[in-house]
Parts: C-alpha cells; sequence; structure tokens
C-alpha cells in the first residue's frame, strides 16, 4: 500500500489539519531537499553521504506519513544527516519480530497503538539484555515527538511520558580504544604504524586510486580526523602561509564538520603539513589537474568545486536537488574504502593478528588521539585538533596513557621482529670475517665495557647515530654473537626511561626491532635476512 495515498489516512490529515509531506523544502543547510512520491523516494542534500531514502520500506501509511514527517523536521531543524539516521534507525526498530511487514496495511490508529507499544517494549527488553540501550535513543526521541505532534494517529501520550523518563545511557564510542581490540582500537605504535609509513614510502603504483590511497592514509596517519573531514577537503585548501616560495610553510586548512556548523566547509582549523604527507597530497592534487572542473546541467557548463578526494563521476543525486559545487566529492564511505584497499593492495599483514591490517578513519583517528594525549595535549586541545564537540568525548585518549607508555619487553621484541622486518643489513657472520678497521663498538653503560658488534660497508663517514642506528642501515653486517642480547636489553631500558608525557620514545622502536630481529637470527642460526654484503 502507497505510504501516502491511503484514503483513511488523508481523511485524518485533512480533518486534522495537518500541513501535508512538501514536494520540496529548505534543510538547516539551506539547501534543497526533493520528494518524489512517484519513485518514493526522498532526497536529502549531504555532502558526506548518499543521502537518497527508500520510502517504501515503511509501507504502513500511518508510520509512513508520520517518520517521514520526522525526518523532514529533523532535515529542517537539525541536519539532513540527522534526517537520514532518524530514518535509519527507525527502520532498524521496526525491523524486529517482522514489524514492518505485519503493519504494512495497518490503516487504523486504534489497532497501532497497542501493537507500537508491545514492540518499543519488546526492543528496549532486547537492548537492555545486551547493555546496549544507547541504540534505541533515535526512535525514542522520534515516538516522543510522534506523540506530541500526532497522538490521534496511535502514538500514546502516557507511554511517551514513560520514555521520557527513561534514563538512555550514551554510546561508549571509545570502547574500542579503551580496551585496545587488536581489529578497532589504537593502532600499536611500535608493531603497526612503523610498518604503515614504511609501506607509504615503497609504494610506487601509479593508478589514479593509488594516489588517492597514498593521501588517505598519510592524513589519516597526521591528523585522525572523521572521513568527512577529509573529503569536505579541497585543493585550494593547502597553501604556502608565508607565500615565500624559497621557504614555504605548507598549511592544510581541513575543515570542521560539527553539526553546530551549517556547511563543513564553514570553518576550518590550520595544520602544519610534514614532508611527506605533503609529498603524498602534492601528488594527488597534480593528478586531478587533469580532470574536468565542470558540470553539464540542461546544456550549460556549470563550475564546480576542485575537491582533493574526487569521484569518478557526477554525484547524480547532487544533480538532482541543485547542488553543483560539490558534485565531485566522494562520500565518506568512499574515503574509507580508499585506507582498506591499501593495505590490501600492499599486503600490510599485521604482526599481531597475522592478517591484512584493518586500517578505519576510526582506528587512525584512535591512534592520532592516543599520541597527543601521551604528549601531553590539554583536553581542550585535543578536542580541538581531533574535532570533537565537546572536551568529554577525549577523556577516553587520556585513561590509554599508562598503556602508551609501557615498554616493549624482550620476548615481545623478538617474537615480533621478524614480522615487522625492520632490520636492513646483511647476515649474521662469524667475527673473524670482519677486518679490525671495519668494526663497530657498542659501549654499555652498566659495566662500562665496550664491544664489537659488526662491521660497516660503508667507504664515507657515516652521518647517522651509530652504532644504534647501524640496525637499520643496509651496509651493517652483524657478528653472530650474544652482544645483540645486551644491546637489545641496554635498548629496552634506554626506551622505558625515556617514555614520560613529553615523549613516546617511538623514535627507538625501528632500531629495538631490527637488533631483535638480529638476535633471532643468531640463535636461530637462520640466513633469512637481506642478502647485502657489506
Amino acid at each position: 500500500m502507497s505510504p501516502f495515498n491511503s484514503p483513511h489516512v488523508q481523511d485524518l490529515i485533512l480533518d486534522n489539519g495537518w500541513e501535508a509531506i512538501p514536494s520540496s523544502f529548505i534543510t538547516r543547510e539551506g539547501r534543497n531537499a526533493l520528494m518524489d512520491e512517484r519513485e518514493r523516494r526522498l532526497y536529502l542534500p549531504i555532502e558526506s553521504a548518499r543521502g537518497v531514502i527508500n520510502l517504501t520500506q515503511i509501507l504502513c501509511p500511518i508510520l509512513s506519513w508520520v517518520v517521514v514527517k520526522f525526518v523532514v523536521y529533523q532535515a529542517r531543524c537539525v541536519s539532513s544527516i540527522a534526517g537520514l539516521n532518524a530514518w535509519k534507525d527507525i527502520v532498524r526498530i521496526l525491523k524486529f519480530r517482522e514489524f514492518l511487514s505485519k503493519s504494512s496495511k495497518c490503516e487504523y490508529p486504534e489497532i497501532l497503538e497497542q501493537a507500537l507499544i508491545s514492540q518499543v517494549e519488546w526492543v528496549i527488553g532486547y537492548y537492555a539484555q545486551a547493555g546496549s540501550l544507547w541504540n534505541i535513543y533515535r526512535f525514542v526521541q522520534f515516538y516522543i515527538w510522534a506523540a506530541e505532534n500526532y497522538p490521534e494517529l496511535g502514538f500514546s501520550v502516557a507511554y511517551a511520558d514513560e520514555l521520557q523518563e527513561m534514563t538512555i545511557p550514551g554510546n561508549p564510542k571509545g570502547e574500542a580504544v579503551r580496551e585496545e581490540f587488536s581489529q578497532g582500537g589504537a593502532l600499536h605504535p611500535d608493531l603497526e604504524t612503523p610498518l604503515i609509513l614504511r609501506a607509504l614510502e615503497n609504494d610506487s603504483g601509479n593508478e589514479y586510486a593509488h594516489y588517492q590511497q597514498r593521501a588517505a592514509v598519510a592524513l589519516s596517519l597526521s591528523y585522525g580526523r572523521n572521513s568527512a573531514n577529509y573529503t569536505a577537503l579541497n585543493e585550494e585548501d593547502l597553501y604556502d602561509a608565508l607565500d615565500m616560495p624559497d621557504n614555504p610553510l605548507w598549511t592544510l586548512n581541513i575543515p570542521r564538520i560539527k553539526k553546530r556548523y551549517i556547511s563543513h566547509r564553514s570553518d576550518f582549523v590550520s595544520e602544519s603539513v610534514e614532508s611527506n604527507t605533503l609529498r603524498h597530497i602534492q601528488a594527488l592534487i597534480e593528478q586531478n589537474q587533469a580532470l574536468s572542473d565542470q558540470v553539464e546541467v540542461n546544456g550549460e557548463l556549470i563550475s564546480t568545486d576542485r575537491p582533493l578526494f574526487r569521484r569518478a563521476r557526477a554525484n547524480s543525486v547532487f544533480l538532482r536537488v541543485g547542488m553543483y559545487a560539490p558534485v565531485y566529492r566522494m562520500y565518506s564511505c568512499h574515503f574509507a574504502r580508499l585506507l582498506s584497499d591499501f593495505a590490501e593492495r600492499v599486503e600490510l599483514v599485521s604482526p599481531l593478528t597475522g592478517e591484512i591490517m584493518h586500517l578505519t578513519p576510526r582506528r587512525f583517528r584512535y591512534t592520532v588521539g592516543c599520541v597527543y594525549a601521551a604528549m601531553g595535549v590539554s583536553r581542550k586541545e585535543l578536542a580541538v585538533r581531533l574535532d570533537h564537540s565537546d572536551v568529554q568525548n577525549v577523556e577516553v585518549y587520556f585513561t590509554l596513557l599508562t598503556n602508551m607508555r609501557t615498554s616493549l619487553d624482550k620476548a615481545a621484541a623478538i617474537h615480533f621482529a621478524s614480522k615487522v622486518n625492520a632490520f636492513l643489513g646483511a647476515n649474521p657472520v662469524d667475527e673473524n670475517l670482519i677486518g679490525s678497521d671495519r668494526r663497530v663498538l657498542a659501549s654499555f653503560e652498566d659495566s662500562g665495557e665496550v664491544e664489537a658488534m659488526g662491521g660497516c660497508g660503508r667507504e664515507a663517514e657515516c652521518g647517522r647515530f651509530p652504532p644504534w642506528s647501524c640496525y637499520l642501515c643496509p651496509k651493517f653486517q652483524p657478528f653472530r654473537s650474544s652482544v645483540h642480547e645486551r644491546v637489545l636489553e641496554q635498548l629496552l631500558r634506554l626506551q622505558k626511561a625515556i617514555r614520560s608525557p613529553n615523549g613516546l620514545g617511538v623514535g627507538l622502536a625501528d632500531v629495538i626491532m631490527a637488533v631483535a630481529q638480529v638476535v633471532s637470527m643468531c640463535n636461530e642460526g637462520a640466513a633469512d635476512g637481506p642478502q647485502v654484503s657489506s
């Protein structure tokens, strides 16, 4: 039965003098939304997600009319995305126990009222038992609103008063961070983040999607924002703040996206851009130059924005509702897919799970949040940096400080070393195979002893930081000796000593993993290191 052609429901609407559902209306963002009754679709002008609602999901003529009215109310007064999320949550609640199909022909409010109360009670019990009552929050708000505005359509005022008194806990969005779940929490700073950085550095894929993937991963690692922050970026948001070509200060204006801003591009946070991230952004902008910044509408070419992350074709929904400027802007889900596609393409395996690393905007957000918290950034500043709506939302990052400062122990370092594969030198050899003039010496603070740990194959003077940096140099050939265990133990002690609110000690992580790999190679007597001669 059509959501809008039930004679009985139409009579109720006319008798009560209620405003009909508009064929078009202006959202809170000042954009046009369209209702297509023939297609049974509602088109909401949302930049970060596909704002198309299939109205045939709710066939009960009473429910369909009231739910659509609520969605219109949300889009007008809160935001278009709030309207879309309300529809999704209401449909999810009504799908339980096949309520949607069973109520599809119900035209009488007195029948619907008790059935709807029974459905709500069952769903409350279901989520209460699961310990996730927050899942009913939007539906409860809908029911209270409907009872206040349309009690004649089967929404009980008395039951709405009961719901109003309910205490619904907030959604624990930081639970994955708190539990450090390997597939959903923060990336491990010593075992996973270095692998991502190395994969970015070594990836040479030259397809357009590969440039998008690298820029997406680099931005996510640097700033920890939501997908919508990145999809709202335009090419022009990267600029030289000093306007000095010889000594530029590259800066990125990252759009803020929270609901208090009418548009995603109405407010920005300026961030400095480090060289590696800059390289990937500029490479993507260069690839974008071959793409058009115009779209044809009714035979006329109209100029559009130049988003940093572009979709292949103009967005048909945006064209339909007259949103021409962002017509080439990709959705948040497309940005998230760039991250997972990168991990799969470069075969980025997590040492913790042995599987392809699960890269998502949320995991990068948790990672950056934990790093900032450990660096001693204030709660207020962290909320701004991550575009959180209030300080309470960042508290979870500070509860993890103790865990973030926990050092790798010797057993863990040796266990994961071969998977991280940080050692870049040659296979261990016997000490008598290296000339005395080539030997690299290590000093041990606890005993004051000095001991040779390997040989250097460089012809010129080393500009790095020997002896510890030697393990990351392809010209280094370690001795097959227990000295590396002593080096590892000293580095682990050093790592623990410098971990503090003002520093994570992550500069030592690669060296520790490289030394641990040499220890493992010596213990096994296996030639599984890179075949590089000194």
